[in-house]
């Protein structure tokens, strides 16, 4: 329970909060589109650039997987009660 994790861990949150903000409200999803090389998918045919909508479809995916790693970080050091 170090305040300096604490914070750490509050700034990651609060960059969550704001990258959903911008990507969903603010039109960071069509910025990123626009912006060619940007961020980019492979494919058989080659690299391809994502579109507005692949960015709002896969963007929970990866908030989820944050989500789960940071849960894993501070319930799996806890020591399990012995019955």
């Amino acid at each position: 329970m170090n305040p300096m994790v604490l914070i750490f861990h509050l700034s990651i949150i609060i960059l969550w909060a704001l990258s959903k903000r911008w990507i969903y409200f603010k039109k960071g999803a069509e910025f990123i589109e626009t912006h060619p090389g940007l961020m980019q998918k492979s494919s058989f045919s080659g690299n391809t650039n994502v579109t507005a909508k692949q960015i709002k479809l896969l963007f929970p995916l990866m908030l989820l997987g944050g989500i789960a790693g940071m849960i894993m970080m501070w319930f799996m050091n806890f020591p399990t009660p012995q019955f």
